[in-house]
């Protein structure tokens, strides 16, 4: 659908257009236009004429000084050298482009930047290009461990990053851009991994493994974005990766060891602690501990707006272009719901799985989640946990629900995970999602989201007792909540169930609580289900949404 375009037209409506379907004309002089726009005119748009702008990409005038800096960072970090390229008769020369981007501050400050990519899909032979980055459960594991140090936060960015990387090992040339070409004889030599290239982030994380190593710091075995500095068996700090965004927290002893280090070797950007963004988290820290909201992101969030012929057509596909904008609320909605907004993640399951065919009711029903999720500002507490190891544990609530997706053949699968001293509980992991393979009853249903849940709780554990050198498996017992009465007996129970799949099954669990992996797996009524919201839309979220407000769990409702 390449001829579809999304065009605001002058009284403000959003509409989609096919430009094979349109009458074009010459734009009038007697119609504004914004300068550098291409003057084309659309006739009979919603049967009125209506002026259409296109822009050229360059933007020579604003972007020529964003440009020059561009170019003036690639010669301080000695990015290329200029060779002939007579010199590489045999060697495939890359091209490569300008992204220019426009950037509003919060106080409406426009600064334009621009950044040149290669087209490193031009390599015949292509490098692998894996880099990980830190996920969500394992960067909030760490805003708890940050209590229990009581660390500072810090997050730095470092400026142009892949440009600070190691040299490469390979010969790359690229055709400079027409703005700095000196002749058509001259190519540049890389000397260091560029934007564009198929493994400059592996190069970049690369690099920066290398400094973390040296500086005393050591990857997770199962993270290897996540770093931590240990002195001593003692845990002082760590440093969590995205990218060119690092997330730091520990003591003096770290802040003069790895922090100020980090400052010397690259050129960093902004730094800032106490109270700051990172990853579109919006992190304040203070004397009782840490919160996390994403409430700035949430009030960008619109319902999709159709049109009113539309809303009554509940059993319409949608055309291209509302296809586009549902998928695209649909990412907002997943992404929000993913990191701080678990009451909402079981709706957006049932819209994504309505994402590839959607309907006009799928429209509706997806602006239902919208004012939902505005419907309230919530936020994620940390408290300050025990430092006193001997006091925490790690609470896992599951839960399932049988064939209640849309076609009612699949079910869903969720939990969330704290991490608890006392009273006290921060939340480090939650999912919803559909189980694969059919399930036949309930019973297999929930024996499958506890089989789910208890593996990332042993992730997280495992994590936990290296970054805090933690040896005795008797520490931080793994508590596992369940409202399936049947399946907590069967786990129990010195009988075998009669179905062989559900058998194997409660025989993996049985042999975690053997091996001390979980402590034990407990009966809880519905009504204290904390993951119960996470697999049908008609349980209330309040519980959770306390819990994960107040950072306040009550241990005497779970007989704890």
């Amino acid at each position: 659908m390449k001829h579809y375009w999304n065009v605001q037209l002058h009284d403000g409506q959003e509409i989609g257009i096919n430009l094979q379907d349109i009458d074009w004309l010459k734009l009038q002089s007697d119609i504004p236009t914004d300068k550098g726009a291409v003057n084309l005119f659309a006739t009979e748009l919603n049967e009125e004429m209506n002026a259409i702008s296109f822009f050229a990409d360059s933007k020579s005038e604003e972007y020529g000084e964003a440009k020059q800096k561009e170019f003036e960072n690639w010669k301080k970090f000695n990015v290329f050298q200029e060779v002939k390229r007579t010199d590489y008769p045999q060697q495939n020369v890359l091209s490569s482009r300008w992204v220019t981007t426009k950037k509003v501050s919060d106080d409406n400050q426009i600064t334009h930047k621009a950044r040149l990519v290669v087209k490193g899909f031009q390599e015949t032979d292509s490098p692998t290009g894996d880099s990980p980055t830190a996920g969500k459960s394992m960067l909030r594991l760490f805003i708890a461990l940050a209590g229990i140090i009581q660390a500072s936060l810090k997050t730095i960015d470092v400026r142009t990053a892949f440009l600070q990387s190691d040299c490469i090992d390979r010969v790359i040339l690229i055709k400079p851009p027409k703005e700095f070409r000196t002749d058509d004889a001259t190519v540049w030599k890389l000397n260091k991994p560029v934007y564009g290239l198929i493994d400059a982030a592996k190069c970049w994380f690369l690099t920066v493994k290398r400094k973390l190593v040296e500086f005393g710091c050591k990857p997770l075995s199962l993270d290897s974005s996540v770093y931590v500095y240990i002195i001593e068996n003692k845990l002082c700090g760590f440093a969590v990766i995205h990218v060119d965004d690092f997330f730091l927290g520990g003591n003096n002893k770290f802040a003069s060891q790895v922090i100020d280090k980090l400052h010397s070797t690259f050129q960093i950007g902004s730094c800032k602690e106490s109270k700051f963004k990172y990853i579109g988290w919006n992190f304040v820290q203070n004397e009782d501990g840490i919160t996390v909201d994403q409430n700035d992101y949430q009030e960008k969030i619109t319902e999709m707006k159709l049109a009113p012929q539309r809303e009554n057509q509940r059993h319409s596909e949608l055309n291209e272009y509302e296809k586009k904008h549902y998928q695209e609320l649909l990412g907002q909605l997943q992404w929000i719901s993913t990191q701080t907004r678990p009451d909402i993640r079981f709706n957006v399951l049932e819209c994504s799985l309505k994402s590839n065919n959607p309907h006009i009711e799928d429209v509706i029903k997806i602006n239902r989640v919208v004012k939902k999720l505005k419907k309230k500002k919530t936020q994620l507490c940390f408290p300050n946990l025990s430092n006193d190891i001997t006091k925490l544990k790690m609470y896992v609530f599951s839960d399932a629900a049988l064939c209640n997706l849309p076609e009612k053949i699949f079910s869903t699968h969720a939990h969330v995970i704290f991490l608890v001293s006392d009273n006290n509980a921060s939340p480090l992991a939650w999912c919803s999602k559909k189980i694969q393979k059919v399930m036949k009853d309930i019973l297999s249903a929930e024996c499958a989201a506890l089989g789910h849940a208890i593996d990332e709780s042993i992730v997280l554990r495992s994590s936990l007792f290296e970054a805090l050198c933690i040896t005795n498996k008797e520490y931080v017992p793994i508590i596992c909540f369940t409202d399936s009465k049947s399946l907590s007996d069967n786990i129990h129970s010195s009988n075998n169930a009669a179905d062989l799949k559900l058998r194997r099954q409660v025989a993996s669990i049985r042999q975690h609580l053997e091996l001390k992996e979980i402590h034990e797996v407990v009966w809880t009524p519905t009504k204290l289900q904390l993951a119960d919201c996470l697999t049908k839309s008609t349980a209330s979220p309040e519980s959770l949404l306390s819990v994960l407000g107040t950072g306040k769990i009550n241990n005497s409702s779970f007989n704890r």
